[in-house]
């Protein structure tokens, strides 16, 4: 079929799915990191100082920030460009590695579950994955500069980025390129220069990182916990492709059959940067919380090895029957399109996942009280969807701090406390008992739902006497 040998079919089909979402559903793909990183993007012109934090990653927040300027919608219609872009890279480098039925990568990352949701956040993993398939790409076109260039800057797109630097770094040294060891400074001493006018520091882009200490808030867990959670990224059909190509390329090049660099780059990546995350979750360091939605960052590198697996099954029935072989590939690809609408628990939830969850929902109830009975208020809260959502500088003391200690120790008459049960304790320690205790405190307002998932949400405004 000639609309098989051309990406741009499918990719249409991506942009019309990801327009009508957007018409449809209200959700935010995350309703936390996915506001705050939005947030930053948004809020970077009038602070310019954003542009070089590490925790919103400086690249994600220069390459958003005008977007963002006309709302989170601008943030989730970049990424699904962005989304679409990698897309096109992976069909490339599905061609340009010679896997057969390279089209069949486009279906597995458009119809990947959370990889369709996470679409529509304002989170960094789209990005990440896109810089990754592109200098992948670069490498394979044997533009070896380019493709180490565009490495050094991942860590400014998310922190694994690091990991890459290393995989692509060892790879020049095993072909001897060692004078383009030299490139992968290029982001770091870039934006150190930059941004030593933001913190004094040219090594900034090192000792300022977020996760470099030996624990973690969120605790830790099963040395399992991604492989298990890997099939509710990207769906059954996946999964079980993935495992079959993973086998077929690790087999095949200890028969000589294929390549070590396919090897090395898909399966060495994958398996890095998985056992990495495992570690760091098992151990509860590097602040690591477990999520699965890091796996979204190599999840083009997946696409390609189930893509190879599948071409093994084809290869194998057409032995047998040629007309087999296709029925199976065939059923593959309507069994992976059909997989998100299905009511799997690894399927996509169309009422929860892309529209507002429970918080956000009790978060708009007490933003509508509010706005009916307070005029410009200085907010302490946990939560930064009220800044969204309340049209307040996130970034300005004056208008909002974070629920600490001091920030509660120190507030001031007619400020407005709003506590959660997730940020204000998981992320700053602080219990409805600390200020239940305290007459200084009204409450005013509070609110509570628990959603179809038994997630259960409460907040309670205060205001300070």
């Amino acid at each position: 079929m000639k609309l098989l040998r051309s990406p741009y079919p499918l990719m249409l089909l991506h942009l019309i799915l990801g327009v009508l979402t957007l018409i449809i559903f209200d959700g935010t793909g995350d309703s936390g990191d996915s506001i705050y990183h939005y947030l930053y993007a948004r809020s970077a012109p009038d602070h310019p100082e954003l542009y070089f934090d590490h925790w919103a990653k400086p690249l994600f927040v220069l390459l958003y920030s005008p977007m963002a300027q006309i709302g989170f919608i601008g943030v989730q219609l970049l990424n699904l460009l962005v989304v679409n872009a990698t897309l096109y890279f992976t069909y490339q480098t599905a061609k340009k590695l010679d896997i057969p039925s390279p089209y069949f990568t486009l279906i597995l990352l458009i119809f990947s579950p959370l990889y369709f949701v996470l679409t529509f956040s304002g989170l960094t993993e789209p990005l990440f994955a896109f810089f990754l398939i592109l200098a992948f790409f670069m490498q394979l076109n044997k533009r070896h500069v380019l493709a180490i260039v565009l490495i050094s800057f991942l860590p400014f797109v998310r922190s694994e980025g690091l990991f890459f630097i290393g995989i692509f770094g060892l790879w020049e040294v095993l072909r001897g390129r060692y004078t383009s060891l030299l490139f992968l400074l290029t982001g770091s001493f870039i934006y150190g220069l930059a941004g030593y006018f933001v913190h004094n520091d040219f090594f900034w882009t090192i000792t300022k990182i977020p996760y470099s200490k030996l624990s973690s808030t969120y605790g830790s867990g099963a040395a399992l916990h991604f492989i298990e959670q890997l099939i509710y990224v990207v769906g059954i059909p996946f999964y079980l492709l993935f495992w079959i190509g993973f086998l077929f390329l690790t087999v095949h090049y200890f028969l000589r059959r294929t390549s070590f660099k396919l090897v090395y780059f898909l399966l060495g990546s994958v398996v890095a940067f998985i056992l990495a995350h495992t570690i760091f979750w098992y151990y509860g360091i590097f602040n690591s919380m477990g999520l699965k939605r890091v796996l979204i960052c190599v999840i083009p590198f997946m696409a390609l090895i189930a893509t190879y697996g599948l071409s093994q099954i084809q290869f194998i029935l057409q032995h047998f029957s040629y007309r087999l072989a296709g029925a199976i590939v065939f059923m593959f690809a309507l069994y992976t399109m059909v997989f998100p609408f299905t009511k799997n628990p690894a399927a996509i939830d169309f009422k929860h996942d892309l529209n507002l969850h429970v918080e956000q929902v009790q978060a708009n109830k007490i933003a509508n009280y509010i706005n009916a009975h307070y005029k410009e208020p200085k907010i302490i809260v946990g939560n930064t969807y009220f800044c969204e959502i309340l049209n307040i500088d996130c970034f300005d003391p004056s208008k909002k701090s974070f629920i600490t200690r001091k920030a509660i120790e120190t507030a001031q008459p007619r400020d407005l406390i709003i506590w959660d049960n997730w940020f204000s304790i998981v992320e700053h320690g602080i219990s409805l008992d600390d200020l239940m205790n305290q007459p200084k405190f009204k409450l005013v307002f509070e609110t509570d739902s628990t959603d179809d998932r038994e997630r259960y949400s409460k907040m309670v405004l205060f205001e300070v006497n």
